[in-house]
């Protein structure tokens, strides 16, 4: 039903009832809005405050050419993590969508905007005449001149259940955006702290590959002396000479290695793959920088969890669609006021200046559609709750199994770190009575391959306590 009014006294009545009635939805997401100048902290990040970017990020501003022309960039780990929160692309990409979701609830917001808009419009009747009929037996006959008009409306939704609730789920796809964001922060700190070790354990596996060659080498020239003097035979000078090239190659293959997983943590940083960087942290610095007895002693808080918060606002998402399918039965009421300036004015102007009017559009039978979709609703609300059922029983399995993962990688890294020694002293004993003449190449050759095999072992213990390490502070937010 439409309603005319004369005076748009009545339209200002109504336009304040609107703004009334959708005022406690602007203020709620009015607060709740992160902006430059406050911010709402998002999770358990330490306290750190997400902020919504004035800004979009693009290729000029996500990374600067010259961060690097100076010379080598040099980082320790924590320097490495705070280098590619600024600089990794992926991420910049997930602070976008931050601010996209801001946007896109800011044009759920307008629809509960006051529009306004103008038109002007100019008609010809190309000289036609309109013919009136007879009046005393002489023809009647009016031309029909060119006509123009300006028309400026202004329009006010004063209720809509649909773009109501649109607003609640914007504000509920901006938390989503940020707590996406976070948990892309999480995977990104994670990804580098196992990228960073990684590249250490390459160059430690090629350092005691180096020195174990160099020692081979000067094993064969003094083999090779002993057998000019008749000491020992040729067969002992080749088996180490196999030995050397079998390492040599296995060198350049660790060497092809570096080279791999270091752009691969250039990548990962932000950095140019052309541009050199120089980790300047150990893996002792790395072992020793957390006491893990300790943090398998950290609670698991899984309401904090980003996986389970994101499907907390799955739910809740959920429950709005639902409310969107019974706000198809809501009736809706929109005011508007129209002013029309008449600029080329007919001889005859019925077009009043001022025109002001209420609508209300009741819905009453859509043919059982706003019922079916209402049953979907309710049926997704059904499943995105025993999705975040699902999700909270794998999450505690999940937090189990790594810290039971942690507990024995260290126990293994332990057990290795012990191995090496010993692997060691035999090796330096087997190689000190080789020289004497005690023992043979073939025994020096064994005894190298168990020191190597003890080595990588230590190595891939190591890798397996970090990662471990960083896959459990990672659950726990530590």
């Amino acid at each position: 039903m439409k309603f005319m009014m004369k005076s748009p006294r009545w339209l200002c009545l109504g336009l304040c009832i609107g703004l009334w009635c959708v005022y406690p939805v602007f203020a709620q997401t009015a607060e709740q809005t992160p902006t430059d100048e406050t911010a709402e902290p998002s999770g358990r990040n330490n306290g750190k405050k997400h902020y919504a970017p004035r800004y979009a990020y693009r290729v000029e501003t996500g990374h600067n050419e010259n961060d690097t022309a100076a010379g080598a960039l040099h980082l320790n780990l924590d320097e490495a993590v705070d280098y590619a929160l600024a600089h990794n692309k992926n991420l910049l990409q997930t602070k976008n969508d931050v601010l996209k979701a801001v946007y896109s609830k800011r044009e759920a917001i307008a629809n509960y905007i006051p529009q306004a808009k103008a038109t002007v419009d100019f008609n010809t009747y190309f000289n036609q005449k309109m013919d009136m009929g007879n009046f005393g037996g002489m023809p009647m006959q009016i031309e029909m001149p060119n006509t123009s008009s300006l028309n400026a409306q202004v329009s006010q939704v004063a209720f809509n259940g649909n773009a109501m609730v649109g607003i609640m789920l914007g504000k509920i796809g901006q938390a989503m955006a940020e707590i996406n964001e976070e948990n892309a922060e999480l995977t990104l700190i994670n990804t580098v702290s196992m990228n960073y070790h990684l590249v250490l354990l390459t160059k430690a596996n090629y350092d005691i590959l180096t020195r174990n060659v160099n020692d081979l080498k000067d094993l064969v020239k003094k083999t090779q002396a002993m057998v000019q003097a008749g000491a020992m035979e040729q067969t002992d000078a080749d088996q180490l000479q196999v030995q050397v090239n079998l390492l040599e190659n296995m060198l350049k293959n660790t060497e092809r290695s570096i080279e791999l997983v270091t752009n691969t943590l250039k990548i990962e940083l932000g950095m140019n793959v052309a541009d050199e960087l120089v980790l300047t942290e150990s893996l002792d610095d790395l072992i020793a920088s957390q006491n893990d007895l300790l943090l398998l002693s950290l609670p698991y808080e899984m309401e904090a969890d980003p996986t389970y918060r994101l499907v907390e606002k799955n739910e809740e998402m959920a429950e709005k669609q639902k409310l969107m399918a019974i706000m198809n039965f809501v009736p809706t009421i929109a005011g508007f006021y129209q002013y029309t300036y008449q600029i080329l004015k007919p001889e005859f102007n019925m077009q009043p200046n001022h025109v002001a009017g209420v609508s209300a559009t009741i819905p009453i039978f859509s043919g059982l559609a706003n019922t079916n979709k209402h049953r979907q609703a309710r049926i997704d609300l059904y499943n995105a709750q025993l999705q975040k059922e699902l999700v909270k029983d794998q999450l505690l399995t999940q937090e189990k199994q790594m810290r039971f993962n942690l507990s024995t990688a260290l126990e293994q890294y332990n057990t290795q770190k012990m191995n090496i020694e010993v692997a060691d002293r035999v090796f330096k004993s087997i190689q000190l009575k080789y020289e004497q003449g005690v023992k043979s190449s073939m025994d020096l050759t064994n005894a190298n391959s168990d020191y190597l095999q003890a080595y990588s072992d230590y190595l891939a213990a190591i890798s397996q306590l970090l990662e471990a390490r960083f896959n459990l502070k990672r659950i726990l937010y530590f």
